[in-house]
């Protein structure tokens, strides 16, 4: 499998290990942007989200906004 540059900074996020304890998830479970939005763990979900709505040149706001829609 070839992971596209925005799954790679997803798994470099992931494997930070301050937001690995507080989401409580292990970063190997979500090797793709895919995976991460389509996780039950809202921690990875936001960070999958975040970063392929940054990837599609959606403004700041708007990200903001859909993230915290997204979480309440």
């Amino acid at each position: 499998m070839e992971f596209k540059a925005k799954d790679k900074l997803l798994q470099a996020v992931l494997k930070e290990p301050v937001l690995c304890k507080f989401g409580e998830y292990e970063p190997d479970n979500y090797l793709t942007v895919d995976d991460a939005i389509e996780s039950d763990n809202e921690v990875v979900s936001a960070v999958g989200r975040i970063i392929e709505r940054q990837s599609s040149n959606v403004s700041d706001r708007d990200i903001y906004r859909e993230v915290c829609n997204h979480l309440s």
